[in-house]
């Protein structure tokens, strides 16, 4: 499907500007590390003393998704 489906005109930048993915980890050190609540079945492996706040728990390694 292209972006013809839709009823009104979609604006695309073309070329698509290619942007490195964002790193969001915390920085060691930051009072979000180990600030988090515990989510049962939903932050249980975190590392540390708690879970952390922020996209991503401290230490690990970015996920990689998206189109590379």
């Amino acid at each position: 499907l292209g972006l013809d489906v839709f009823a009104a005109v979609v604006p695309y930048p073309l070329p698509f500007p290619l942007l490195p993915p964002a790193d969001l980890r915390l920085a060691e050190g930051s009072a979000a590390v180990d600030a988090g609540a515990l989510i049962p079945g939903i932050n249980d492996d975190h590392q540390g003393t708690a879970p952390d706040l922020g996209a991503h728990e401290f230490g690990t390694a970015l996920p990689d998704w998206g189109p590379r």
